[in-house]
């Protein structure tokens, strides 16, 4: 197990620290948890285990499951939560839950090939579906400092990776606002991002942002009917996960060597859609703004800018 500790603040103070942990289905959080020293584990699978049968809604669980937590965190006591917490949303809503006490709040992202996590689930008395743990790659966002953590901790899988990267993007896409292969889109994205003095960040970002597609084609649309056109549902969030797990095993070939570098391109792959939903809500894109910071703010544009420019 490989671990990077990338750190807003190095101050620890005293105060007592959840640890959320952040992954797909079996991809070694609990095992990770266990092997700690210091902490009370939370694990929300545990927590519904135990529950009333009378309450089964996971957002009211997951709400008392954080009263429990800020009792245990104001009595000075150090917490793992353990859940899959991929969603920014459903951090926010942790983070809403614990309110005002006091603690060291540091995210611990586990990168595990999808493979790896359907081949563990596999062996497991009760299996869940393959479709879940897909699912839940749709909605991952990373972690990034704006959401108000103290620390990122990256645990990276390591072993070889099967699934390969670099000849997998010769896809026609067979959708009407693009007329180019997904290869040419993101090679000429890239192209018009440097033109146009875009950070190397975004200009990075341009030349992988759609990778998710290839992984995510559909030729059903949301009602489930097929109307000639793919789809790509989930795309954007699925490639950031994707983007973290092959960087991670093409370090020498792809990126430079800086695990901080990697998280911020993977998060702007994830956001490179955002843009879409500030065209129906105008005052969606100033609380973007407002919380994400200029660069941040300035690169999701630009990227977007490009990309629209490349269909």
């Amino acid at each position: 197990m490989d671990v990077t500790v990338i750190r807003n603040s190095s101050d620890k103070d005293g105060r007592p620290e959840l640890l959320c942990l952040i992954g797909l289905h079996a991809c070694g959080k609990s095992s990770f948890a266990l092997a700690q020293t210091g902490y009370h584990v939370w694990s929300f699978e545990e927590y519904c285990k135990n529950a009333p049968d009378s309450v089964r809604d996971d957002q009211l669980l997951r709400s008392m499951l954080c009263r429990e937590m800020r009792r245990d965190l104001k009595s000075g006591n150090s917490i793992i939560y353990d859940d899959s917490n991929l969603p920014v949303k459903r951090r926010r809503g942790l983070f809403s839950d614990l309110g005002s006490v006091s603690c060291r709040k540091t995210a611990v992202l586990f990168v595990c090939p999808r493979e790896v996590c359907l081949e563990r689930n596999a062996a497991r008395p009760e299996p869940v579906a393959e479709e879940r743990i897909d699912g839940q790659m749709r909605k991952f966002d990373p972690p990034s400092f704006i959401e108000g953590w103290d620390e990122i901790r990256i645990v990276w899988h390591e072993g070889r990776i099967r699934d390969p990267w670099l000849d997998g993007f010769v896809l026609d896409q067979q959708n009407r606002h693009h007329s180019l292969p997904l290869d040419e889109h993101m090679r000429l994205c890239a192209r018009l991002s440097f033109e146009q003095g875009a950070s190397s960040e975004a200009c990075f970002a341009a030349s992988v942002h759609d990778n998710g597609k290839r992984w995510t084609q559909s030729f059903e649309n949301r009602e489930g009917i097929r109307d000639g056109q793919a789809h790509y549902f989930g795309h954007d969030k699925y490639g950031a996960y994707q983007y973290l797990v092959h960087a991670n095993s093409l370090r020498d070939i792809l990126r430079p060597a800086d695990e901080g570098f990697d998280l911020y391109i993977s998060w702007l792959i994830a956001n490179h859609m955002r843009p879409y939903a500030w065209e129906v809500s105008p005052s969606l894109e100033k609380k973007d703004e407002q919380a994400w910071g200029e660069r941040a703010y300035r690169d999701i544009k630009d990227l977007h800018r490009a990309d629209a420019m490349a269909h």
